[in-house]
């Protein structure tokens, strides 16, 4: 992690203009700013093969909403998993969740009343009529109560990234309607030239430095003591799709539009390329002229 970011007690953390939104209640830390950061700026790294993926298999039958619920017990199921086995790489990430962790009223603890789309109410029926009686799981039918079953989808469902990925420390990042941070992860089929001058920028040690890495940095200013944010959804909470959607993933209904869309906060990203290579030719100025070049 970044000397310019730390973990502060949330009571003591200084929010943007905008409201920000905790999807759930754990240890009540948050990272902040241990100074003022400048846009551009890196702040975490993780490699790549850290963050959990679903192995779910697509449906022949292409029905999105069973592909969705496919991935969310596969998720669960792999984070019971680890939680018993203390060899596992994500054996402390996985009991660190169920040891503090209070999941949000999402899906699990929606009443069909609380949606207000008719789009919305076949996800929940699925849901609370089948999944909850009978897990597409095995595994997780055959270890888990039907209140534990509850607690593992809300977890994975709150602090996913898309549909198939739990990324560990970075899902403690809070949502706010003007992100000040975003988050790219380069995988062995996209890495490129750019992943290799964030790889030195962020320090990697030069015999990973092809290595895939999920880089955290900042895309606005970030005052010193501000809490890091990102944006988890450009959904329109305004309207009753997207307000239904924030419910049932994170169980809060954000008051304003997020300021960007998601191609929008990748062209942010694009941006702030500048100020990476600005650091790479500060700290590799030899690598930085061959990337030039």
């Amino acid at each position: 992690m970044s000397p310019f970011v730390r973990l502060a007690a949330a009571a003591n953390v200084l929010q943007g203009a905008t409201t920000s939104h905790r999807t759930i209640i754990d240890t009540g830390s948050q990272f902040v700013a241990a100074r003022d950061i400048p846009a551009g700026m890196l702040l975490m790294s993780i490699p790549t093969e850290s963050a959990l993926t679903s192995n779910a298999p697509q449906t022949e039958s292409g029905d999105l909403l069973l592909d969705n619920h496919m991935h969310i017990d596969d998720l669960a199921a792999q984070l019971l998993s680890y939680s018993e086995d203390r060899t596992a790489p994500h054996y402390d990430y996985a009991n660190y969740l169920l040891n503090t962790v209070t999941p949000p009223k999402n899906l699990p603890f929606l009443k069909k009343m609380d949606l207000v789309c008719p789009d919305a109410v076949p996800m929940w029926d699925m849901f609370h009529t089948t999944m909850t009686k009978s897990p597409l799981n095995e595994f997780l039918h055959s270890r888990l109560t039907p209140e534990e079953y509850l607690w593992f989808v809300s977890v994975v469902m709150s602090r996913r990234s898309g549909l198939t990925t739990l990324i560990p420390v970075l899902d403690k990042l809070n949502h706010d309607e003007v992100p000040n941070s975003y988050f790219s992860m380069s995988s062995e089929s996209s890495f490129c030239g750019l992943d290799v001058v964030d790889n030195l920028v962020a320090g990697v040690d030069l015999s990973l430095i092809f290595t895939p890495y999920i880089h955290l940095f900042a895309i606005n200013p970030i005052p010193r003591g501000h809490a890091l944010t990102i944006s988890y959804s450009d959904q329109n909470p305004k309207s009753p799709e997207g307000s239904d959607l924030w419910r049932i993933s994170w169980g809060f209904v954000p008051e304003k539009v997020c300021e960007y869309t998601e191609s929008e906060l990748r062209e942010v990203a694009g941006v702030v390329v500048g100020r990476r290579i600005e650091q790479l030719s500060t700290h590799f100025p030899v690598a930085s002229s061959e990337i030039s070049a």
